[in-house]
């Protein structure tokens, strides 16, 4: 008997979901297609959408693009069928590679359409562009989503609006309106995570330290988190170890960053500050072996010479020391001669390549490079000239507005690319100060001071021609998977006045008085 009562509750059930199944999917009749069969109905006003929505099943398009924008020109936004035509027109643009086309329409939708259910599918199309490398970040996030109140939404469309609101938020200087976005987060996917590194890096600001790191631990090393966001948590949390004095812990961190090799430079430098700091001068030295590969020699990082220039001066390697400073000379000095001249960083060939080459102008650059391919496609369509008198318009207004901020971006990253140069520069010439005056100090030390006796030896590395260990000489190899097996073999010579000297080494004190008992 209970059996049976279980069955029919089953049965119930059964029915139950089914029911709730049909239910959803008329209330998802906003899909404006469907690539297995007839379109899904329409009300009878929007029957003329039909042959768009056959031109949009058959892969035609442009010419579906074209279809649905017509309907759209010839009606107001309140009518039926407005809405799905926009959504329509936006997802052929899609498929068409007119990513800023589709961006438009979707926004547009979100903002005036009173259709919840095309408004969430629109939605749901914005947060999948924000993970691409390139959007318009102005269009989704500040224009939209930080402007536009929303009501309950569905948990992952919920946790995309409130992270990208808590994000410009925290921007703005607003940490407590951020938290009323944080504390609206459902369920733990990318954007909770996200959002908790947002707050962590607050809790840094305000030197709230522990907060932070227990924040980034709590991300870092929970394997069920997306890996380019545990990359993230990575980092900032190699960061605060390091400033805290905990290199080896930082070191162990960053070696566990997995992102392609082009992303990887500033990673490997502050793996090698980090190894510095730790006192492994060869494994520093070793992981900036990294910085002579091909794809590495058009990234603007002076800092590497610097570091250098440390690292040998930690073996008394000052001829050594000063090449690695004459490098970066070499390398920027005509940069610096520019900038001394107050002349136009933007005519300088070498100037230009370096500030071309920075993350905030690249990103920009590579924002205007889309729209122009993107308008290359548009001439390339089966589309009517009224169309594109439509069309063009809105690729104009945002080349426009991105070519100003371009100008805006250069302008700031030229400031500051002289800035930094000045400041390494400062540096370097105070490194090469305390490398002569390191080496007049250990002459001082050896010679001329009291109580140092006997001969200095050389630390020579023992390199046996036959061991466990197998030595093998460098031939240019750049494979970033073997950094951390790279160490620097050199010698030490701080005993060995005569490999820094040359032949200008001075009889010790002792050697005098050894000399004239001799004569006696």
């Amino acid at each position: 008997m209970k059996e049976t009562n279980q069955v029919q509750i089953q049965r119930i059930v059964f029915l139950l979901t089914l029911l709730l199944l049909f239910l959803c999917l008329e209330e998802a009749s906003g899909w404006p297609w469907s690539k297995k069969g007839a379109p899904i109905p329409f009300p009878d006003a929007a029957e003329e959408l039909y042959p768009a929505l056959r031109e949009m099943a058959e892969e035609r398009y442009d010419t579906a693009m074209e279809g649905f924008w017509a309907f759209t020109a010839e009606r107001q936004g309140h009518e039926d069928g407005y809405v799905l035509a926009q959504l329509s027109t936006a997802a052929c643009a899609r498929e068409l590679g007119l990513k800023q086309l589709a961006t438009e329409y979707y926004a547009d939708i979100v903002r005036s359409s009173m259709d919840r259910t095309v408004t969430l599918q629109a939605l749901d199309a914005l947060s999948k562009i924000t993970h691409e490398e390139i959007y318009d970040e102005r269009t989704i996030v500040e224009e939209l989503l930080y402007e536009k109140e929303f009501g309950t939404l569905p948990p992952e469309l919920n946790n995309f609006v409130h992270y990208y609101q808590a994000l410009m938020d925290f921007r703005n200087g607003y940490p407590r309106w951020a938290s009323t976005h944080m504390e609206k987060l459902e369920g733990k996917d990318e954007y909770f995570y996200r959002a908790m590194i947002l707050e962590a890096l607050w809790a840094l600001k305000t030197d709230q330290v522990e907060e932070c790191r227990g924040l980034l631990e709590t991300v870092a090393e929970n394997p069920g988190v997306d890996t380019p966001v545990r990359n993230d948590a990575k980092k900032a949390l190699a960061r605060v170890l390091y400033e805290q004095g905990e290199f080896m812990d930082a070191y162990r961190l960053y070696r566990e960053i997995e992102a392609p090799e082009y992303t990887l430079a500033d990673v490997i430098l502050e793996e090698a500050w980090a190894k510095f700091r730790e006192r492994d001068f060869k494994k520093s030295m070793g992981l900036l072996v990294a910085f002579t590969a091909p794809s590495f020699q058009r990234l603007f990082k002076p800092e590497q010479y610097l570091l250098q220039t440390l690292i040998y001066m930690q073996y008394c390697h000052y001829g050594a020391a000063r090449g690695a400073l004459d490098a970066f000379q070499n390398r920027y000095g005509e940069v610096l001669h520019c900038i001394r001249q107050r002349g136009d960083l933007t005519e300088n060939p070498q100037a230009n390549r370096i500030l071309r080459g920075l993350p905030p102008v690249q990103r920009v650059d590579a924002y205007l490079k889309e729209l122009a391919d993107e308008n290359t496609t548009l001439g390339e369509l089966t589309v009517s000239e009224a169309f594109l008198e439509y069309v063009r318009p809105i690729y104009d207004l945002k080349t426009a507005q991105v070519e100003r901020r371009r100008e805006k971006v250069w302008n700031r990253e030229v400031e500051r690319l002289k800035r930094i140069l000045f400041d390494y520069q400062e540096q370097a010439n105070l490194l090469a100060y305390e490398s002569g005056m390191h080496q007049y100090k250990k002459v001082k030390e050896m010679y001329y001071s009291e109580g140092l006796e006997g001969e200095g030896k050389a630390k020579e590395a023992s390199i046996p021609k036959f061991s466990r260990s197998t030595y093998f000489a460098f031939e240019g190899e750049f494979w970033s998977d073997e950094l951390d097996d790279y160490t620097f073999l050199i010698e030490d010579y701080c005993d060995v006045p005569e490999k820094w000297l040359g032949e200008e080494v001075p009889a010790k004190k002792n050697q005098k008085v050894q000399v004239e008992n001799d004569e006696k």
